[in-house]
């Protein structure tokens, strides 16, 4: 397997689509969110994704973008149990900046269930690292990284970034950030 990474500025025309089909292979309906927000958020930001492809089939990605100062306050405050995800509007995604810190939701990881053998996972890893650390060197400060967990894997994927337990969140998903 020769697996290659893109990024949403690389990828083809309509990956947004093979990114809600591998949504719904993997999430349950509950969680599966909605194209229209997806594509929304998109068209806000189109610098958002990093994408594991084997040929042309989409096999894993990574959804991260900036969000607004407002929003990263409401997803630490303690007071607040709420799981945030595709409720996300366009609104509270920000666009990279250079005048101030960017803090980075990272909204999605998503591997196609047969390809979870590891390969894919550290080349999403080590792609996202490498993102970040291109956008850093081009003057984009990254304050934080946060992420909600929703199962094991997604727990596991962020501790890896040292993102430390900030609060539990309804339906017991945990919100983890890392400064």
């Amino acid at each position: 397997m020769a697996l290659k990474i893109k990024t949403g500025l690389t990828a083809p025309n309509g990956f947004i689509d093979d990114v809600f089909e591998l949504d719904k292979q993997v999430y349950p309906a509950a969680l599966c969110g909605k194209k229209e927000n997806l594509q929304s958020r998109f068209k806000k930001n189109n610098d958002t994704f990093i994408l594991a492809y084997d040929g042309d089939r989409l096999v894993g990605y990574i959804n991260l973008f900036p969000i607004s100062q407002k929003l990263d306050n409401e997803l630490c405050s303690k007071s607040n149990d709420r799981m945030r995800d595709d409720d996300i509007t366009p609104q509270e995604v920000a666009v990279w900046q250079t005048e101030k810190e960017n803090n980075v939701f990272i909204i999605s990881v998503v591997i196609s269930p047969d390809y979870r053998n590891g390969e894919a996972i550290i080349l999403l890893g080590n792609g996202l690292l490498s993102f970040l650390r291109e956008k850093e060197a081009k003057g984009y400060k990254i304050a934080s990284i946060s992420g909600s967990a929703v199962s094991n894997g997604g727990e596991k994927f962020l501790k890896r970034f040292r993102a430390r337990l900030v609060k539990p969140l309804e339906h017991g998903y945990k919100y983890y950030r890392t400064d």
